[in-house]
């Protein structure tokens, strides 16, 4: 939820303001993310439970308000929208206001030019104030340690500036879980998810241990009350399984879920998720083609609801052991918008491309493969990389994707030409 205050000065009455930014309100509070708490001249108008809030849309409706918006925006620490118009000095204090905080990592500018255009605004802004408090609250399960050749995630307690709790849960206490849950627990799975695609291409036996693991991590999270998680999962090969569909499948719950303890790629795949409210996918960047300007995405967990046509989709096994149950399936064409944060989460690499083919099937890559063309040149994308594991949305989401960045003080980089 968004709160919503109106500042002006005393020398205009409340009721002119009122009735004279009567359209602005009413587009403003016209979402229902967002509650009106009322006009504001001095800061004792304002005694509410802030920490309710994800965020806060202030409209400068007069001059003289500077620093009366300075106290508000310290007192608040959250993501703040400050929108200004063409009257009563708006503007200009607006102006005021953003050249001293302008360093701020929580503050952004809008000046209203059309209701459309500020509507926009505003729903990035709700999408994004939402995604920053999700993060900040959720609880991460690392499943074993990062996997050795991932050399961006060694050494991070956490996410950078975020708030997000990480437990750390042996792998052992997984295999435990494994072990102990009956191949009857997991029939009736089993089944539903034969029918659920279109063919399946491993035995019986790996399908039920594969879903084994599946109930073993809900057995976790549900324990450690975790809304994501991160598996170190190539130890598992050693038991002859491995984590893919059940990946797949948490994804598919809205349960954020990456593989090899990428803690940089699984709060990439938050942050896809949260701003979009649907299933992103980790991939690994498998093969560029400068002349095509083509990028290859290619990997063995892809969220089912992400495929095109389940009844052309496949259980298969995991690539490079050839164990296990994963899947293998044709992606929507469209606009796509692939991403990723690195740099120890100080920065975050964009690029949009459109998917040209996808189920390619070439042997020697990951089970789902896809080839997208970027809009920019695939060479810079590839010489301003910031790590391994990339994650591809549906649609263009990089507007929210930079406001995302300025309100938490991330260095976005958006290739596009």
């Amino acid at each position: 939820m968004i709160t919503f205050f109106v500042l002006h000065s005393t020398l205009e009455p409340q009721s002119d303001v009122k009735a004279r930014l009567l359209n602005e309100i009413t587009r403003i509070t016209d979402f229902n993310e967002i509650r009106f708490n009322g006009f504001v001249q001095n800061e004792s108008d304002t005694e509410i439970n802030l920490e309710l809030y994800d965020g806060m849309v202030l409209f400068i409706a007069t001059g003289g308000t500077e620093q009366l918006a300075l106290e508000l925006i310290n007192k608040f620490k959250k993501p703040i929208l400050m929108i200004a118009n063409s009257q009563k000095n708006s503007l200009a204090a607006a102006m005021e206001i953003f050249g001293y905080l302008k360093s701020s990592a929580i503050l952004n500018f809008h000046y209203w030019e059309s209701d459309y255009k500020t509507r926009n605004i505003i729903s990035s802004f709700i999408k994004v104030g939402s995604t920053i408090t999700k993060i900040n609250n959720s609880v991460l399960g690392l499943i074993g340690t990062p996997s050795d050749w991932l050399l961006t995630s060694k050494n991070h307690s956490g996410f950078g500036s975020f708030k997000t709790k990480i437990i750390n849960i042996e792998t052992e206490e997984l295999i435990r879980k494994v072990k102990q849950i009956d191949d009857r627990a997991v029939a009736a799975l089993s089944a539903k998810l034969k029918e659920k695609y279109g063919s399946t291409l491993v035995s019986e036996d790996s399908l039920i241990t594969s879903l084994k693991v599946y109930a073993a991590l809900k057995d976790l999270i549900n324990k450690y009350q975790l809304t994501a998680l991160s598996i170190r999962c190539f130890d598992l090969l050693e038991h002859n399984y491995t984590s893919c569909i059940a990946m797949s499948m948490l994804n598919d719950e809205n349960i954020i879920s990456g593989c090899e303890g990428d803690l940089e790629a699984v709060l990439s795949m938050m942050l896809g998720a949260y701003l979009t409210g649907t299933p992103c996918w980790m991939a690994n960047p498998s093969a560029l083609d400068s002349t095509e300007n083509t990028l290859v995405l290619a990997h063995c967990t892809i969220p089912s609801r992400m495929l095109s046509d389940l009844s052309l989709s496949n259980l298969t096994t995991h690539m490079e052991s050839g164990l296990s149950t994963a899947n293998q399936g044709p992606l929507l064409k469209g606009t796509v918008t692939i991403f990723r944060i690195g740099e120890n989460f100080k920065k975050l690499l964009a690029a949009n491309g459109r998917i040209i083919d996808s189920d390619m099937r070439i042997p020697s890559l990951c089970r789902t493969q896809v080839k997208i063309q970027l809009e920019s040149s695939v060479n810079e994308w590839l010489h301003n990389s910031v790590g391994n594991h990339q994650v591809m949305v549906y649609g263009d989401i990089t507007g929210d994707l930079s406001r995302f960045c300025k309100l938490t003080g991330i260095e976005f980089n958006w290739i596009n030409s």
